[in-house]
């Protein structure tokens, strides 16, 4: 193998390595949502909740709850829906469907988090 050959070969596999997408930090996630990430509801449920594994600012942080994926349902930002370390959505009686929760919240160590979970409503028992 000559020189200039293993000289690009260990450039391309640096760049692969370099360029691969960097997963989260695991305090990036949410310390936990309710309903859990991908669960599937009986019954009443009439809010969603994210708790969150530091401080975040109550007054730019909020949270999206969104019918079907795209249509939006209801939403809340500020004091009134965030306290120190979590965001809730209250609402009225959900009707079967599935369902996306957006959380974009403003840490007190001045990050943003943005992401979502989805969850279904599946008929009474």
């Amino acid at each position: 193998m000559s020189s200039v050959f293993r000289q690009g070969f260990v450039a391309a596999v640096l760049l692969a390595v370099l360029a691969a997408p960097v997963p989260a930090p695991a305090q990036d996630a949410p310390k936990t949502t309710f309903p859990l990430d991908g669960s599937t509801v009986t019954g009443e449920i009439q809010v969603v909740r994210v708790e969150f594994n530091e401080a975040i600012d109550p007054t730019m942080s909020g949270l999206e709850l969104l019918k079907g994926g795209t249509q939006l349902w209801v939403a809340g930002v500020g004091d009134g829906f965030c306290d120190a370390t979590s965001c809730q959505l209250p609402f009225g009686q959900l009707e079967p469907d599935s369902y996306t929760v957006v959380y974009d919240v403003f840490t007190s160590s001045g990050k943003v988090i943005k992401n979502r979970f989805t969850f279904s409503v599946g008929g009474s028992d």
